[in-house]
């Protein structure tokens, strides 16, 4: 099962980062979904496969804000994670921080569910956690200490799978 919430992530905190406020998600249904934190806006965006997120431009002169000050991103889960934006307004910004994420993520795999579970490396015949720990490029305060010599590492099958573990 892919985690499409880093991605959707690191979208949104460019946009942000570019001066945008959230402001809501149209998920398709009859109603918009206010969105004020990036957890919030990640959750009903990853809980559907196609979205807009709408957001507030960073220039906008008016107050009220006007139809026009608000700015969308399409957001489309399922393809690549450098192409999950589908369309958007016309505004300088919002291309930026698009291809900034496109060129972020480009090449790299949809992280998965699976590769956040949590899992337990067991350290066998070797002479002392601290060279282990070393080898590995690892603080030794990770290491837990079991009985009879057998000690363990708790990390995440994605953490593993980068130091060649798994």
């Amino acid at each position: 099962m892919y985690d499409w919430k880093p991605i959707v992530e690191d979208l949104i905190s460019r946009l942000l980062a570019k001066g945008f406020s959230l402001g809501y998600v149209n998920d398709g249904g009859d109603e918009n979904i206010t969105v004020h934190t990036i957890e919030d806006a990640v959750d009903a965006i990853c809980a559907v496969d196609d979205s807009y997120l709408y957001v507030l431009a960073p220039y906008r002169k008016t107050t009220p804000v006007s139809d026009r000050d608000w700015k969308w991103v399409k957001i489309v889960l399922g393809n690549g994670p450098d192409e999950i934006v589908n369309d958007y307004t016309c505004d300088p910004l919002i291309d930026k921080a698009t291809s900034e994420h496109a060129e972020a993520w480009e090449g790299r795999q949809i992280p998965t569910i699976e590769q956040d579970k949590k899992i337990r490396i067991q350290l066998k015949n070797v002479v002392s956690s601290n060279s282990a720990c070393n080898a590995l490029g690892l603080n030794p305060w990770c290491v837990n200490e079991g009985a009879n010599g057998e000690d363990w590492i708790d990390m995440t099958a994605n953490q593993a799978k980068g130091w060649g573990l798994i």
